[in-house]
C-alpha cells in the first residue's frame, strides 16, 4: 500500500521540482459544516413561570425571530439556529448548522452551550457578530415601567448546557424579575404626583436599578405603586433598599432583603408597606396612653380619626386614645440615657413602638443618614416595662455604620418586649449591642439574622442575657468571622428556655474570652452550633490571662455550663488538629452538663496542647460514658486537670500521651469517677510506661490496653 502511494506522489513531486515559479501555499484551516437541530422543552423548575399578568402560571412563549446560539468544543464549535416551529408556544424546535474549525471532530459527549436570543433583544441586550454572541447580556440600569410579559420577552437570559449527541434540552432562566407592590401609609408623597421615579440601591447607597414614571394611586394618606425591576440571577440584593425619588425621602426594604439570596428560575412578587418614621401607638384594645418625648428639639404629628396632622414642634405630653398614634422626627445626633433616668419616651400605659429610629436623626433628612455616633441610643428605653414592638410592624435600626455603645442596654429590663428590632448592620462597633435586651423576660422573637462579620470588643456581650423566654437564637453570617475580646461573652447566658442555638459559629479568629459563658445555664438547649474545623485551615485562638492552675477566663470558659438538656455532641468537632491551643481555652466548657452521654471520638482533634486547655472540660457530666480520643503525645501543664472529675458513668478513656503523665498534667482528672473496676478500659500509647494508678492517672482497677 505504501509503495502504491509513493508511485502516485512521485510525478507530483517531479512536477513541483521542475516548476520553480509556483508559490508555496499552506493548507487552509479545515472547516466542516454540520446540519443540526434541537428541541427546547420545559421541565419542572427549568424556567421562570408567568402568563403576562400574574405570577405562578404559564411559561415563556417563543416568538418568530428567536434564535439559539451554540458554542462549545473548546471554542471549535459554533452555530446559529433559527426557530422552525413552536412560535406562540412554550415548546420550540430550532434548526441550522454548526461550524467546526481546526479539524476538530465532535463526539457525542462534546460539551455545548446554548443561549436564546429573542426577537425583541436587538436593542443592545445582546450584540451579535459573525454568527456569535459578541457581548451580553447587558442589563439596563433604568427602564420605563412595562408589563411582565414585555420584560420577559426583552430581558430574559435563557441558557442550557448539553452534549453534542443530545437533541432535546431545557433552558434555564438567568434573569430575576421583581414585581413590586408598595403601599405608603403615613408618609404621603409630596404634591400628590401622578407618577414617581423609584431607585433600588445597595446597602452602600449606590443605585442598582431605576424605574421611571411609576403610577401612583390611592387616597391622600395611602399611596400605592407597582413596578417591575430586572436583575441578573447572580446579583446580590440582600440589604437593598427602594427609594422614592420625589423629594419625600421615603424608602422601604423588600421582604427578601436579609434572608433570601435571589436565584434563577423565579419571579419574586414583593409586596411591602413603607417603613414609617419612629411611631408610638396606643393599642386599640387598651385605655390609651400619655406619651412624653424627653429629648428636644423634636417634631411630631399624630394620627387620629384616620387622618395625619401636619408636623409641629413638640412641647408637652401627648394624650393618645385607643388606636391613635404619634410619629416623631428629631434634630439630634444622639439620645443617650447614660444615667438610666431619662428614657427616650415616658408613657403611663402600654404602647407599641415601630418605624425607623433613624427618623430621630437630623429631622427630615433622616433617610440620608446611615451612621449613628457613639452612645447614640444607649439605654434609650432601659427599664420601660410598658413598651413593646407592634406585632404587625417592625422597629428598624437601619444604620449600617455604628458607633461604640450606640445601642448598649437599649431595651435592658423592658419586660413587656416580645420581639426585637431589625438589625441590618454588617459591621459592628465596640459594645454596640452589649446588654441590648438583657432581662427582657418576655422576648420570644430575636432578629432572624445578625449579619455582622467582625464582632468588635464586647459587641454582642450579654446581648440576650436573662431572656428567659427566648426559644431560639438568630443566625450569624456564613462567612468566617473575627470575634474580638469578649465579643460574644455571656451573649445568651441564662436563656433557660432556649432550645435552638445559632446553626454555626463560623469564626476562625477568636479573641480573649470571645465565647466566655456564651450559653451558660441554657438548661433547655438541645444541641450546640457548628464550629469551623476544615482540614488545613489556620485558626487563631486567644489565651486566658490568669495563672494556669486557676484560669477562669479562657476563650470558651463555661460556654455550655449547666446546659442540662444536652445529651449528645455527635456530628460535632472543635478546631482541627493543625491548631495550637492556648491557655485555658476550653476550661469547664461542658462542666455540669449532667445529661450528656455521648461525645464523638473525633471531637478534640488537636495534637498540640496548652496549659489548662481542657481543664474541667467535662467535669460533673454524670452520665458521660466515654471520652473523646486524646491524641496529643506531649501534655502541657494542667491540660487535663479535673477533665472527667465526677463523671460517674465513665467506662472508657483513650489517651495516647507519652510525656508529662500524672499529677501536674492530669491532676485529679478521674477523681470521684465510678465504677472503678475491670469492666472499664483505658487505652494508652505502647511507650507510655509511667502512668500512675490513681485519680491522677489510671484508676487502679481499670483494664489497660495499648493502641
Amino acid at each position: 500500500m505504501l509503495r502504491n502511494i509513493s508511485l502516485l506522489l512521485f510525478p507530483l513531486l517531479l512536477l513541483c521540482a521542475c516548476n520553480k515559479d509556483l508559490p508555496v501555499v499552506s493548507d487552509p484551516e479545515v472547516t466542516d459544516v454540520l446540519p443540526f437541530s434541537i428541541t427546547v422543552r420545559p421541565e419542572a423548575d427549568s424556567r421562570a413561570s408567568f402568563d403576562g399578568a400574574a405570577f405562578g402560571s404559564g411559561s415563556y412563549v417563543f416568538a418568530e425571530g428567536d434564535k439559539l446560539y451554540i458554542t462549545g468544543g473548546g471554542g471549535n464549535v459554533s452555530g446559529e439556529l433559527t426557530l422552525v416551529s413552536g412560535a406562540g408556544t412554550g415548546i420550540a424546535t430550532f434548526s441550522g448548522s454548526l461550524s467546526v474549525t481546526g479539524g476538530y471532530l465532535p463526539t457525542a459527549e462534546t460539551e455545548l452551550n446554548a443561549t436564546l436570543v429573542g426577537s425583541q433583544q436587538g436593542s443592545g441586550f445582546f450584540t451579535i457578530s459573525d454568527g456569535r454572541i459578541a457581548t451580553g447580556p447587558n442589563y439596563p440600569s433604568s427602564i420605563a415601567c412595562a408589563t411582565l410579559a414585555d420584560l420577559v420577552q426583552k430581558y430574559s437570559h435563557f441558557t442550557a448546557s448539553f452534549h453534542f449527541g443530545i437533541r432535546q434540552i431545557t433552558l434555564t432562566q438567568q434573569t430575576v424579575f421583581l414585581d413590586y407592590f408598595i403601599e405608603l401609609y403615613s408618609s404621603a408623597l409630596t404634591g400628590s404626583p401622578a407618577t414617581v421615579r423609584m431607585d433600588i440601591k445597595s446597602s452602600g447607597g449606590s443605585t442598582l436599578f431605576s424605574v421611571t414614571d411609576v403610577p401612583v394611586g390611592g387616597s391622600a394618606t395611602v399611596a400605592r405603586m407597582s413596578f417591575i425591576a430586572i436583575f441578573p440571577a447572580s446579583a446580590d440584593l440582600q440589604g437593598a433598599q427602594t427609594w422614592i425619588d420625589n423629594g419625600s425621602g421615603i424608602h422601604c426594604e423588600p421582604d427578601f432583603a436579609n434572608d433570601l439570596a435571589l436565584s434563577a428560575n423565579k419571579y419574586y412578587n414583593v409586596s411591602r408597606s413603607a417603613i414609617d418614621v419612629f411611631t408610638v401607638e396606643a393599642p386599640s384594645s387598651g385605655t390609651g396612653a400619655s406619651v412624653t418625648f424627653n429629648y428636644t428639639p423634636v417634631q411630631y404629628r399624630r394620627y387620629s380619626d384616620g387622618v395625619w396632622s401636619d408636623w409641629s414642634d413638640y412641647s408637652s405630653p401627648i394624650a393618645l386614645s385607643p388606636g391613635e398614634k404619634v410619629s416623631f422626627r428629631g434634630q439630634r445626633t444622639y439620645y443617650t440615657n447614660t444615667g438610666g433616668n431619662t428614657p427616650l419616651i415616658s408613657v403611663d400605659n402600654n404602647v407599641y413602638i415601630y418605624g425607623d429610629i433613624m427618623s430621630l436623626i437630623c429631622d427630615a433628612n433622616w433617610v440620608q443618614q446611615s451612621s449613628v455616633v457613639e452612645n447614640a441610643f444607649k439605654q434609650a428605653f432601659k427599664g420601660r416595662t410598658n413598651i413593646d414592638i407592634h406585632p404587625d410592624e417592625d422597629l428598624r435600626l437601619s444604620a449600617t455604620n455604628l458607633g461604640a455603645s450606640c445601642y448598649e442596654s437599649m431595651f435592658q429590663g423592658c419586660t413587656s418586649l416580645t420581639k426585637s428590632p431589625v438589625l441590618p448592620a454588617t459591621t459592628s462597633a465596640a459594645s454596640c449591642y452589649k446588654s441590648m435586651f438583657e432581662g427582657c423576660t418576655s422576648l420570644t422573637t430575636p432578629p432572624s439574622t445578625l449579619p455582622v462579620t467582625t464582632v468588635e470588643n464586647s459587641a454582642l456581650c450579654r446581648m440576650f442575657y436573662g431572656c428567659t423566654n427566648l426559644l431560639s437564637a438568630p443566625s450569624f453570617s456564613n462567612s468566617l468571622w473575627i470575634v474580638k475580646e469578649s465579643g460574644c461573652s455571656e451573649m445568651f447566658s441564662g436563656c433557660a428556655n432556649m432550645i435552638t442555638p445559632p446553626p454555626s459559629l463560623p469564626a476562625d479568629t477568636l479573641g480573649y474570652k470571645a465565647y466566655f459563658k456564651m450559653f451558660y445555664s441554657c438548661s433547655n438547649l438541645k444541641s450546640i452550633p457548628e464550629f469551623p474545623h476544615e482540614p488545613g485551615e489556620t485558626y487563631k485562638l486567644a489565651a486566658g490571662t490568669s495563672a494556669e492552675n486557676g484560669s477562669q477566663d479562657g476563650l470558651c470558659y463555661q460556654m455550655f455550663y449547666h446546659c442540662d438538656s444536652l445529651t449528645t455532641l455527635e456530628g460535632k468537632q472543635l478546631f482541627n488538629s493543625s491548631t495550637q491551643l492556648q491557655l485555658g481555652c476550653f476550661n469547664d466548657m461542658f462542666s455540669t452538663c449532667v445529661n450528656l452521654t455521648t461525645v464523638p471520638s473525633t471531637f478534640l482533634p488537636a495534637t498540640t496542647l496548652a496549659p489548662s486547655c481542657y481543664r474541667g472540660m467535662f467535669q460533673q457530666c454524670a452520665k458521660l460514658t466515654r471520652s473523646p480520643d486524646l491524641e496529643a503525645d506531649t501534655l502541657a501543664s494542667e491540660c487535663y486537670r479535673y477533665m472527667f472529675n465526677n463523671c460517674q458513668k465513665l467506662t472508657y478513656i483513650r489517651c495516647l500521651a507519652t510525656t508529662n503523665l500524672g499529677n501536674g498534667y492530669t491532676t485529679n482528672w478521674v477523681g470521684n469517677t465510678v465504677p472503678n473496676n475491670n469492666t472499664c478500659t483505658f487505652v494508652k500509647a505502647p511507650t507510655a510506661t509511667t502512668w500512675p494508678r490513681n485519680a491522677h492517672g489510671i484508676l487502679s482497677n481499670w483494664k489497660v490496653t495499648t493502641d
